[in-house]
């Protein structure tokens, strides 16, 4: 499958790694610019940007993912489906239908519970047992769209939200391959949110 690939910090890295060892075509890879780190506001690429360059996948770093210039060359692509990790830009509709398939989201909880930024931490200060990966189907809202497949783990005592994500990265990646088989041969299960069960968190 055709594939433009969305992350940016460490956690999608594995994804983007899995992806590629699964055989599929990943096109490009798009992830935010780098940015100034240290006193000496040294320009640093982001994780995955690192991890493209050493697979040997074309980056494109977006200032606006938004605008008609980021917009239409991620049509221009022609990709089947675009997955996306803690990418970190909100998508336009025009966005969401750049790919045959839409956009397919690995998020860092067991949806609907946790939808927004920071859902480890937010996880963590309420004190729940068990975190999970969802993959979804991307609509205009914040993690609002249908669900795909889902897997949890249990909470270790004494781990902290970089701790949980490097598990959830690991099991992330054979989610979103599984996903997209799933998705090719037609049976992908696809459930709406119980919005009795949502809940939302701010970025901290």
């Amino acid at each position: 499958m055709k594939l433009i690939f969305m992350g940016t910090p460490e956690f999608a890295v594995p994804i983007l790694q899995s992806l590629q060892e699964a055989g599929h075509d990943i096109c490009a890879v798009v992830t935010q610019p780098d940015k100034p780190q240290g006193r000496k506001k040294t320009l640093l690429p982001p994780p995955v940007k690192i991890a493209a360059e050493e697979l040997g996948i074309p980056v494109l770093q977006f200032a606006h993912i938004r605008n008609e210039e980021s917009s239409a060359q991620l049509e221009s692509l022609g990709a089947d489906a675009i997955i996306t990790a803690a990418y970190g830009q909100i998508l336009s509709e025009r966005n969401i239908h750049a790919a045959k398939l839409g956009v397919i989201n690995a998020h860092a909880s067991l949806l609907p519970q946790y939808r927004g930024p920071a859902p480890v931490n937010w996880g963590i200060i309420q004190g729940e047992t068990e975190f999970g990966i969802t993959t979804m189907h991307i609509d205009i809202g914040i993690d609002t769209g249908d669900m795909i497949l889902s897997q949890g783990m249990p909470y270790q005592d004494g781990d902290t939200a970089g701790d949980v994500l490097e598990k959830l990265s690991a099991i992330a990646g054979p989610l979103v391959v599984q996903t997209l088989e799933q998705l090719q041969n037609g049976t992908a299960p696809r459930t709406k949110q119980d919005e009795t069960q949502a809940s939302y968190f701010p970025m901290l």
